[in-house]
C-alpha cells in the first residue's frame, strides 16, 4: 500500500516536471519573451513616484517602512533633474510655482473672463484709443528710461510722439506713428540690462506675473519716475490714486490682445510654468539687445543727443 502510494507521487511528481518543461522551452522567443518584456516595463512603470506610490499604498508595509519608500526627489516629481534645477537661475522655483498658481486661477477666474468680454463687447476703435492714451500717459517713464539708456534717438522720437498725439487727440489716437513715430517702450529693468545687469534670479510676482530681482526692482524705480504716483483725488476722508486704474485698464487690455496667443503657446505644452519662464526670458532678452546701446561704452561727457 505504501509502495502504492510512493509509485503514484513519482509518477505525479515527473508529470508535472515533464509539463513544465514544455511549457517553458529554453531558447525559445514568442510568448515567453513577451511575458517577460511585460513584466521588466511594469517594473520600469513602478518607478514613476505616482505609480510608486500607488503600489506602496496596497503594500504590507510598516509605517515606518513607508515614510523611507515615500522620500522621493521632488525634482523628478517636477520633471527636470537636480544640476538642470540649479542651473536654471530660478532658485526660489517652489514658491514660484506657488505664486503661479495663484495667479493662474486669478486668472481662470477673474481677468480671463473680464479681458475676453472687453474684447468680444467693447469695439477695437476704442480699445486701440485707451491703450493709446495709457501709452501716452507712460511718457515721462519712457522718456527717463530713454536719457538715462543715453539713447537720443529714442528719446527724440517719444518727447515727438507725445507732443503730437496730445496736442491733435489727447493721446486718444496715434498720429504720430502714421507721421513714423513709432512707439517705443523702456523701463528701468531694460536700462539696467543695457548697462550689464544680469537678471539676478527668476521672479513670479503675485498678480503681476513673471519678473526677475532686477525688473522687480526696476519696477519700483519706475514708480517714482511716474508723475500720476504722486496724483490722487481727495473726497472726504478717501484719496483716489490714479495708478491703480491705470494698472486694471492696461492689465485687462494687454490680456485681451494676448488671449489668442498665450492660448497657442500652451496648447502643447507639458509644464505651463517651464514654457512661460522661457518664453518671458526670450521676450525680456530681445527687448534688452535692442535697447542696448550701438557703442559697448559711452565716453564720459560725450551728448547722447543727435544734432539738431
Amino acid at each position: 500500500m505504501v509502495s502504492g502510494r510512493r509509485l503514484l507521487g513519482a509518477l505525479g511528481l515527473g508529470a508535472c516536471l515533464f509539463v513544465s518543461a514544455c511549457a517553458t522551452p529554453p531558447g525559445s522567443g514568442g510568448s515567453y519573451s513577451a511575458s517577460r518584456s511585460n513584466v521588466e516595463q511594469g517594473e520600469t512603470a513602478l518607478q514613476s513616484p505616482l505609480l510608486q506610490r500607488a503600489a506602496l499604498a496596497q503594500s504590507d508595509l510598516s509605517d515606518e517602512e513607508l515614510d523611507d519608500a515615500y522620500d522621493y526627489d521632488e525634482d523628478a516629481l517636477f520633471g527636470v533633474s537636480g544640476s538642470d534645477s540649479e542651473d536654471d537661475g530660478d532658485p526660489l522655483e517652489t514658491l514660484n510655482r506657488f505664486t503661479f498658481a495663484f495667479n493662474d486661477m486669478l486668472d481662470t477666474l477673474f481677468l480671463r473672463p473680464v479681458a475676453f468680454t472687453y474684447r468680444e463687447l467693447v469695439p477695437s476703435g476704442i480699445r486701440d484709443a485707451l491703450r493709446n492714451f495709457l501709452r501716452n500717459l507712460s511718457t515721462p517713464v519712457i522718456l527717463a528710461n530713454d536719457l538715462l539708456q543715453g539713447d537720443g534717438d529714442r528719446a527724440l522720437n517719444t518727447s515727438k510722439r507725445f507732443f503730437v498725439n496730445t496736442a491733435f487727440s489727447l493721446g486718444f489716437y496715434d498720429y504720430a506713428g502714421e507721421l513714423g513715430l513709432p512707439y517705443q517702450d523702456a523701463d528701468f529693468g531694460q536700462t539696467l540690462g543695457t548697462y550689464g545687469a544680469g537678471e539676478g534670479f527668476y521672479l513670479v510676482l503675485p498678480v503681476f506675473g513673471p519678473s526677475s530681482l532686477r525688473d522687480a526692482t526696476g519696477r519700483v524705480v519706475d514708480r517714482a519716475f511716474d508723475p500720476l504716483t504722486y496724483l490722487s483725488i481727495t473726497h472726504g476722508d478717501e484719496t483716489q490714486n490714479f495708478t491703480l486704474p491705470r494698472s486694471i485698464i492696461s492689465g485687462v487690455d494687454a490680456r485681451a490682445r494676448s488671449l489668442d496667443m498665450l492660448d497657442q503657446a500652451l496648447a502643447d505644452s507639458l509644464d505651463d510654468y517651464t514654457r512661460i519662464r522661457s518664453l518671458w526670458r526670450q521676450a525680456r532678452e530681445d527687448q534688452i539687445e535692442k535697447r542696448a546701446p550701438r557703442d559697448a561704452e559711452l565716453e564720459f561727457g560725450t551728448s547722447p543727443f543727435p544734432d539738431l
